[in-house]
C-alpha cells in the first residue's frame, strides 16, 4: 500500500484550513500535513492543532519554512493572491512539487516566472482550477472532446455568481478593491478562461464583456445607511441585508451548504417565518442545531471569532 503524500501548507486561511485541511483529515491514507507557515498566530495554531503538527513544523513565514531542509513531498501555496509567486518559486527551488491556488499570478511576468521555475527545477506546478474536477464540468468536457457535437466553431461560456456571493466577496470582502488584491477578472474569471481552453484548446479570438451595472451607490435604497447594522429601514425585504447572511445564514441554508438538507430546510423555514421558535427547535432537534451552528465560509471570512457576537462586531 503506497504511503500518503506528505504536505506543507503556506497560508492557513479559508482555502488552506477549510478545503485542503479537511480533505487531508478525511483521507489520511492519501495525504497528511506535516508543517504550516502562516503569519497570523491564531490561524497557524488552529491549523497545527487540527493536524497534530508539532512546534518544529510551525513557521511564521514561508521564508522560514523553505530555508531549511525539505520537509514533505508537496507544498500547498494558499497565500493572498498578490503573494503567490515568491513562495511558489521558492518551494519549487527547495524541491517541492507545488499546488498553487488560483490565480497563479497577478501579472504576465509572474506567470512566466512560475512556468520557467517549474521547467528549470523539474518539479510539478499545478494550479488549482478545481472546476475541472466537478461533475458538471467534467461531464461537459467528456461530451465536447468525444466529438458528439461535431466541430466546435464558437463557445459562449458564463459562470453565474449568486447575489450573496457577489455581495460578500466583491462588495464587502477581500476582492472589493483591486488596489488591495487582484481584480475579479483574475480572482473569479480565471476559471472562465481555463474551462474553454481545457475543453477546446487554443482559440483564434477571445472576447469578454462586463461592467458594474447594479452594485453602485446610485442604486442604494433611499435613506440606506453605509452599514446594514446602522439601522437600515429596508432590512425586512433587502436580500443583501448582512445580518440575514452572516447571522441567520439564510442563503447558505437554502443553497445546501451544510451536510444535512433536512436541517437546512427546517432552519430556513423557522428563521424566515417563526424566528421566535428557532431556539426551541435547536434544543429539541440536533439536526436543526447543527445547521444553525454552521461556521464555515463565508462566516469564517468575516471574523476569526465565529460566535454570533463576534460576527456582529466584525
Amino acid at each position: 500500500m503506497p504511503h500518503p503524500l506528505s504536505a506543507v501548507l503556506v497560508g492557513a486561511g479559508n482555502r488552506g484550513y477549510e478545503a485542503y485541511g479537511p480533505y487531508a483529515l478525511a483521507h489520511p491514507e492519501q495525504m497528511r500535513f506535516v508543517a504550516v507557515a502562516e503569519p497570523q498566530k491564531a490561524r497557524r495554531e488552529r491549523f497545527a492543532k487540527a493536524h497534530s503538527i508539532p512546534a518544529a513544523g510551525q513557521f511564521h513565514t514561508w521564508e522560514d519554512l523553505v530555508s531549511g531542509p525539505r520537509l514533505a513531498d508537496v507544498a500547498f501555496v494558499c497565500a493572498l493572491d498578490r503573494l503567490h509567486v515568491q513562495p511558489a518559486v521558492a518551494a519549487l527551488e527547495a524541491g517541492y512539487d507545488v499546488l498553487l491556488e488560483k490565480p497563479m499570478a497577478t501579472t504576465l511576468e509572474g506567470c512566466l516566472h512560475l512556468r520557467r521555475s517549474a521547467e528549470r527545477t523539474g518539479r510539478l506546478l499545478q494550479i488549482a482550477h478545481v472546476l475541472r474536477f466537478t461533475p458538471f464540468f467534467s461531464t461537459l468536457h467528456d461530451i465536447v472532446t468525444s466529438g458528439r457535437l461535431g466541430d466546435i466553431v464558437s463557445v459562449e461560456h458564463r459562470e453565474n455568481l449568486s447575489y450573496w456571493h457577489m455581495a460578500h466577496s466583491y462588495i464587502r470582502g477581500n476582492w472589493r478593491d483591486s488596489t488591495r488584491t487582484c481584480p475579479i477578472i483574475l480572482a473569479k474569471c480565471c476559471h472562465d478562461l481555463d474551462i474553454p481552453y481545457w475543453n477546446c484548446g487554443p482559440c483564434a479570438r477571445l472576447c469578454s464583456f462586463g461592467s458594474l451595472l447594479h452594485y453602485q451607490r446610485s442604486n442604494a435604497p433611499l435613506g440606506a445607511p453605509d452599514r446594514c447594522t446602522d439601522g437600515c429601514t429596508h432590512a425586512a425585504h433587502c436580500p443583501w441585508y448582512a445580518p440575514r447572511l452572516y447571522l441567520d445564514l439564510i442563503p447558505l441554508l437554502y443553497e445546501g451548504r451544510h451536510s444535512s438538507a433536512l436541517g437546512q430546510r427546517m432552519a430556513s423555514w423557522l428563521l424566515l417565518r417563526h424566528p421566535q421558535l428557532a431556539n426551541v427547535g435547536t434544543r429539541e432537534l440536533p439536526v436543526l442545531r447543527e445547521a444553525l451552528e454552521y461556521r464555515g465560509w463565508p462566516v469564517s471570512a468575516v471574523s476569526e471569532d465565529a460566535s454570533r457576537e463576534g460576527r456582529w462586531l466584525a
